[in-house]
């Protein structure tokens, strides 16, 4: 009988452990104390976050949601911040322009070859098209209709 009631007052004289994912005190929103001060609060939430990642990281993240959304969030935009600034300051492409000789010379040998290709394919065995037949044109006939004048009144 006096086991279990040294036990339990031997469990409450302990210090709490600090990595305790579960514990409401830690895990609760206090706007009072936001409201206080902002600074140390997040500060702290941050602090205690990162302590608490070294030893049981899925523990973490799972037990403190709000504080994983906002540092993810945070993260991500310094992401794209930097990304941005890297694609603003590089420096652009040169094109490379070619002389107009070179490249009128090279569209000129194009042409030649387009040229050959089409004597070739003129000179295989195609039936030629029958161009006896004629397209015939329908018309189309509108009828008009005649407005009937209002009745006087």
């Amino acid at each position: 009988m006096k086991k279990p009631i040294e036990d339990a007052a031997d469990a409450a004289a302990k210090p709490a452990d600090p990595h305790n994912h579960k514990d409401p005190a830690r895990l609760a929103f206090d706007f009072n104390a936001l409201r206080a001060d902002p600074v140390v609060y997040l500060r702290t939430k941050a602090i205690s976050f990162f302590e608490d990642l070294k030893h049981d990281p899925v523990g973490t993240l799972k037990g403190q949601p709000v504080t994983t959304a906002v540092l993810g969030g945070i993260s991500t935009a310094l992401i794209g911040l930097i990304g941005a600034f890297v694609t603003l300051f590089s420096p652009k492409p040169k094109v490379v322009k070619k002389k107009a000789s070179e490249a009128t010379e090279s569209v000129k040998g194009k042409g030649k070859e387009i040229a050959d290709k089409a004597k070739a394919a003129t000179t295989s065995t195609v039936e030629p098209v029958d161009t006896t037949t004629t397209k015939k044109r329908v018309t189309v006939v509108q009828t008009k209709t005649e407005i009937q004048p209002a009745p006087a009144l």
